[in-house]
């Protein structure tokens, strides 16, 4: 523990220092859920024009973002190769990197109170010139308490933006009013609502993924997102799309370049699964909203036959666990076209009994506490153009059962 404080500390250092020296432009992101997918649509925007630089693998926190700063990998428990990176960092300090970007997109998790103040004590003030917020949800509850510390703490950001700097947000997933006096600079929103500032119209399902048109004052450009299968797949393109006119560049010049942008994996990823199924893996975490609207997005999705879902707990929600369990159960024994329902561990349990204690079908919901038994009953009872949807907190380590059934051969 002690090693890991004089590390951060000398990580810091040299974070500040680097950007002290090169001088670049930075683009922050916050939020409870979307933060990754934003920063790869945003860098996809930049990258086509500028030199950027964005946090690989999830290096968003204390450790991580002075990491991307200067553009090392973790030393993870080597002495030896930490003592490679400090070098590294001083030496990018004593000499000059003509490589070194213009744009940092840095995306900043936080886990308990104030540890995006720590992250963003780091930048020096005129280097922060855009700051994009992609929802405030209740995650994380069992350090944060509340809500209300939540967006307390996403909102944080917003406070280090100077009058030249803009402020970004999803109008869809925070309450607008309270954002809005959060900011004292620059402001753009967007969202699937047409009151927002960058919106879309006109979405249409295809077998290739989602169509639609991309709105901004009197512009508009057709664009397409390959994989997709959910509408709110869409906001980390309209983010990107935001951050792009904060910066100056025009909308025939953001949207070719967000062709590159593809879905990451385990978010709403669509996977031939066994017997020509669809498998949905959204395995990489999960929340209430996010289960929410994954789950809306499942019954709004036009293809296939049986729609069956797969959850686990959702973890790190402290007290409210067990009432945020029941809810999902309500919600989802109230929402036609699910045709099973399996749940998977402890807290998933609360799914399960209140969707039952709701009226969901006794014989169409099951209760696991082994993946190996969702993998077997699964692998019987999936038929040709059924729609599985798999999701979970990553510690329950859903993918696995993603893996049996798409591995699997008849």
């Amino acid at each position: 523990m002690f090693l890991e404080k004089v590390f951060q500390k000398i990580l810091r250092f040299l974070a500040v220092i680097t950007l002290q020296k090169y001088q670049p432009q930075i683009v922050v992101v916050v939020g409870s859920i979307g933060k990754t997918s934003t920063k790869e649509a945003i860098y996809s925007v930049l990258a086509g024009r500028f030199k950027t630089r964005r946090n690989i693998k999830n290096y968003n926190n204390e450790i991580g973002v002075p990491l991307t700063i200067i553009n090392c990998d973790s030393g993870e428990r080597s002495i030896f190769k930490w003592i490679k990176i400090f070098a590294q960092g001083i030496l990018l300090n004593i000499l000059k990197d003509k490589n070194y970007p213009k744009f940092l997109v840095l995306e900043m998790a936080a886990d308990k109170k104030g540890d995006i103040k720590y992250l963003m004590d780091m930048l020096p003030p005129k280097l922060l010139k855009v700051v994009v917020l992609t929802a405030i949800t209740p995650v994380h509850l069992e350090f944060f308490e509340n809500i209300n510390n939540i967006f307390e703490e996403k909102t944080t950001p917003f406070s280090y933006l100077e009058k030249d700097g803009s402020a970004i947000f999803n109008m869809d997933n925070c309450n607008v009013y309270e954002v809005k006096e959060k900011i004292n600079s620059r402001l753009l929103t967007y969202g699937l609502n047409e009151n927002a500032d960058i919106n879309v119209s006109e979405i249409e399902y295809v077998d290739s993924g989602l169509k639609f048109k991309i709105n901004y004052k009197k512009e508009t450009f057709s664009a397409e997102l390959k994989k997709a299968i959910a509408d709110y797949q869409i906001y980390p393109i309209l983010a990107g799309i935001s951050v792009g006119i904060c910066l100056g560049l025009k909308l025939e010049e953001i949207v070719p370049s967000l062709k590159k942008y593809q879905i990451l994996s385990k978010r709403m990823q669509k996977i031939k699964g066994i017997r020509n199924s669809i498998i949905i893996d959204d395995t990489y975490n999960s929340s209430p909203e996010a289960l929410k609207k994954a789950i809306q997005a499942l019954i709004n999705f036009p293809f296939g036959q049986r729609k069956i879902i797969v959850l686990g707990d959702m973890l790190e929600l402290g007290p409210d666990s067990e009432k945020l369990h029941k809810q999902a159960g309500e919600m989802i024994s109230k929402t036609e076209g699910i045709d099973y329902l399996i749940t998977l561990g402890e807290k998933a349990k609360y799914i399960f009994e209140e969707a039952l204690k709701n009226n969901f079908p006794k014989d169409k919901a099951l209760h696991f506490l082994d993946k190996n038994k969702i993998i077997e009953f699964l692998l019987e009872i999936i038929k040709e153009n059924d729609v599985v949807l798999v999701k979970g907190s990553r510690g329950m380590e859903m993918e696995k059962i993603v893996e049996k059934i798409i591995n699997y051969y008849d």
